[in-house]
């Protein structure tokens, strides 16, 4: 049987304490079929670290593409095959590949790099950040390239697949990998965790508890994710509905810029920063707010949407093409525009319509159905029919 080469990026051990549910039990499903060592390329770390637990071999190295390819040429070998968690994960595998001839590779399509990356470069040069752009349809040539040299590609959302088979001649390479929503609802609730968040914002307001209006956001921290509308959103939310609260679950590079726009706007007592969380609390979150605000310009398969929905919590989202392909149009309002008072219009309607907000929570879930239904064994029998179809 050929070794297993599982790379990914900031892996945390304990594996059975890692924050992403899916990629926890994945990884120690592969483990137990395939000696298997995974590589998480860190930003935190300059060199690279070895850690072991009962389930699992973890080799932690620099994020760089640079270094992770230095690193991971010294770890790979000719006879191994490479599972990649997303096609950035590739990247620095893509010339190992090249040369070693009977390397096989196989990477999961959660995202849409091309727009992810056209989105930053347009914040760099000052542009608003917007869909279909030039630069876009440019960096579209880097997914072509990246696609091009995989064995096989899992598509975690229909309008993946569909993004995948444009960009690559052999279609049969490409193939749907379905989701399961079912961990949601196996997950525990921490309510005490969220009762004392609510305790906190009530004291900064001066109202009771039971007057905050919770509204989640749940999405790291980056311009692509637009954490930036949502906040400029809120202000025009709380003019109308003052007892309203975001709590922004999440980090990354934007939080200090996020943070002074906050003071700027003087909705302190209205915005609750909450860093990363963990899953379990991600879902106690969405089961306890009034709506999601998600206005991401680019998802592979919207992970957070999809799960607010399937415990009944109301979404705003950008009008996607993931999000637009899940829902249908049923338990989200679909905002077309990164415009904040497009957004603090539906949200607003939401807070003050109990009819309209119950009609979208039972919508969400009805669309969820399918997804909680699915068994998350056939999935990662599917992943492992894929891999071992490689190490024949």
């Amino acid at each position: 049987m050929r070794r297993l080469i599982l790379v990914a990026h900031n892996v945390t051990m304990p594996i059975t304490k890692h924050r992403r549910e899916e990629f926890k039990r994945r990884a120690i499903f592969l483990s137990r079929k395939f000696d298997t060592i995974i590589v998480s390329r860190d930003k935190d770390i300059t060199k690279p670290i070895w850690e072991e637990d009962d389930y699992i071999k973890l080799l932690r190295i620099p994020a760089s593409v640079r270094e992770s390819y230095s690193c991971l040429k010294r770890v790979v070998r000719e006879d191994d095959i490479v599972f990649c968690d997303g096609l950035g994960d590739f990247t620095p595998v893509l010339p190992i590949k090249m040369k070693m001839s009977m390397l096989k590779s196989l990477t999961v399509l959660r995202t849409l790099p091309a727009a992810m990356n056209a989105v930053y470069i347009q914040h760099l040069l000052g542009l608003e950040p917007r869909r279909g752009s030039l630069i876009e349809y440019i960096l579209m040539l880097k997914d072509k390239l990246l696609l091009a040299y995989n064995d096989k590609i899992l598509c975690e959302s229909l309008p993946l697949l569909v993004y995948a088979r444009r960009l690559v001649k052999q279609k049969e390479r490409v193939f749907l990998l379905p989701r399961s929503l079912r961990y949601v609802f196996e997950m525990p609730r921490d309510e005490a965790w969220f009762s004392e968040l609510v305790s906190e914002a009530a004291s900064r307001l001066n109202i009771p508890e039971e007057d905050v209006r919770p509204i989640a956001y749940a999405a790291s921290l980056a311009i692509f994710k637009r954490p930036d509308v949502a906040i400029r959103a809120h202000k025009h939310v709380t003019e109308h509905e003052p007892n309203a609260v975001l709590f922004m679950a999440g980090g990354g590079p934007m939080m200090n810029k996020l943070k002074q726009l906050v003071k700027r706007l003087k909705i302190e007592d209205n915005v609750v920063f909450l860093g990363w969380i963990p899953q379990y609390r991600a879902i106690t979150l969405f089961s306890k707010s009034e709506a999601l605000i998600h206005p991401s310009l680019v998802e592979g398969w919207s992970r957070s949407v999809c799960e607010a929905m399937a415990v009944g919590c109301p979404v705003v989202s950008y009008a996607r093409e993931t999000v637009s392909y899940w829902m249908g149009g049923k338990g989200v309002v679909l905002i077309h525009s990164s415009n904040p008072i497009e957004y603090a219009k539906a949200l607003i309607r939401i807070l003050s319509d109990d009819d309209f907000r119950l009609e979208l929570a039972n919508e969400a879930k009805e669309a969820m159905a399918p997804l909680v239904r699915c068994k998350e064994e056939d999935r990662l029998q599917l992943i492992y029919k894929h891999v071992k179809s490689l190490a024949e």
